[in-house]
C-alpha cells in the first residue's frame, strides 16, 4: 500500500484513513470530511492545505483460532483470503507432524 498524494485524488467522505499532516510530520488515523480532515484522537478538524497524502486502512489480522479436536470438513472450511486455502486444516497437518 502506497501513500496517494492529494494533488493525485482525494478519498471519499467518511472513509477511515491515515493521513500524513505536514504542518506536524505526523500520520493521523481518521476521516476525510469533504473539505477538511478529521482525526480520531480530538474534536477539531485540520485544514485541507495541511494534509499532503493519505492511503486506505490495511484489511484486519485474519484470527484463526485452531484445535486439535477440530474436524476438518472441506464443505465447512471456508478458503482464507488472505492464503488461498484453509488454515485450520495447514495447522492441524502441522500439528500431526510436530515432535512430542
Amino acid at each position: 500500500m502506497n501513500w496517494i498524494s492529494v494533488k493525485e485524488r482525494m478519498p471519499d467522505k467518511d472513509q477511515e484513513i491515515l493521513f500524513f499532516d505536514a504542518k506536524y510530520q505526523h500520520i493521523e488515523l481518521g476521516n476525510f470530511m469533504g473539505t477538511d480532515w478529521h482525526p480520531f484522537w480530538a474534536d477539531d478538524h485540520i485544514k485541507q492545505g495541511d494534509i499532503t497524502h493519505w492511503m486506505p486502512l490495511p484489511d484486519p489480522p485474519v484470527i484463526v483460532e485452531c484445535s486439535e479436536t477440530f474436524t476438518y470438513d472441506s464443505h465447512t472450511c471456508t478458503p482464507c483470503k488472505h492464503y488461498g486455502e484453509c488454515v485450520t486444516a495447514k495447522y492441524l497437518e502441522y500439528a500431526q507432524q510436530a515432535p512430542e
